[in-house]
């Protein structure tokens, strides 16, 4: 499916989304187990991130085009870096960084400062370079969540980098409030993923409330939606699609959920 193509403020706009609400994420982990050490380091104890904004970068990036608009260097883009350092004490030292989670941010800025918008999918180089701008230390862990503001290609989702001592994930927004977290199977994730979901929980049931309420098949006599299908394309945790399903049956008398051939639906009454 094409992707509709961005606009300079639109990825900016989603940008600031996704790194405004990284602080957010991080409380929703909650504590990190270190796979280097094996520790668990509680993030209620750490510092705040601290937030880099590449506008220098960018407005290097627009006079190599020949491009010194104010008015544009505005709209942009700034390719941002999230940066959490997670710190310990050591036994006869001060305290050093073990653990860093990183929310980061790309855009095409040669298209949008070009022509004003972009719809370009980035791809794995572009991946490794905030690899290679992120990743310092080998005794440090690093989990890494890079926002692409016009999405991923399929071939960069497929094939994430991982090392040692860091893991990727490749977010996109997918629409509206929904957000797309793309990680390869790997156990030393554990929660840390869901702190790069820029998607808050009312969004998520405010979504999942608007799926039931528009559902053209629930709005028939006798119709009805599969929940185990609804949770799948919904994609949100059990405890708020539970709640939405709830709400709907409540509000509307003619809904309810049964089990059929071993099924939970939520069916609407035929008379």
């Amino acid at each position: 499916m094409k992707r509709t193509a961005l606009s300079r403020a639109e990825a900016r706009g989603l940008e600031e989304t996704y790194t405004d609400r990284f602080e957010l994420g991080l409380q929703r982990v909650g504590e990190v187990l270190n796979p280097l050490d094996g520790k668990v380091y509680s993030l209620s104890q750490s510092s705040s991130p601290r937030y880099y904004h590449k506008e220098a970068d960018v407005a290097d990036r627009m006079k190599s085009l020949g491009v010194f608009e104010r008015d544009i260097l505005g709209e942009m883009p700034r390719n941002r870096l999230g940066i959490l350092r997670i710190r310990k004490s050591g036994f006869f030292s001060s305290k050093v960084t073990r653990l860093v989670i990183v929310a980061a941010t790309c855009s095409p800025l040669e298209e949008f400062i070009l022509e004003g918008s972009s719809s370009r999918r980035l791809d794995l180089a572009e991946m490794n370079r905030v690899v290679d701008e992120v990743v310092k230390q080998e005794d440090i862990f690093y989990f890494i969540g890079v926002l692409s503001t016009t999405g991923w290609s399929d071939d960069c989702k497929g094939r994430l980098p991982q090392g040692p001592n860091y893991l990727l994930a490749a977010v996109e927004n997918i629409g509206g409030s929904r957000w797309q977290v793309d990680k390869t199977p790997d156990r030393r994730w554990g929660r840390v993923f869901s702190a790069f979901d820029a998607e808050t929980r009312p969004e998520k049931l405010a979504r999942c409330q608007a799926y039931f309420a528009e559902n053209t098949d629930l709005a028939l006599k006798g119709g009805h939606v599969v929940l185990e299908v609804a949770s799948e394309v919904l994609g949100v945790p059990d405890d708020i699609f539970r709640r939405a399903v709830d709400e709907a049956a409540r509000r509307d008398p003619d809904l309810a959920v049964m089990e059929v051939s071993g099924k939970k639906i939520l069916k609407r009454a035929r008379i």
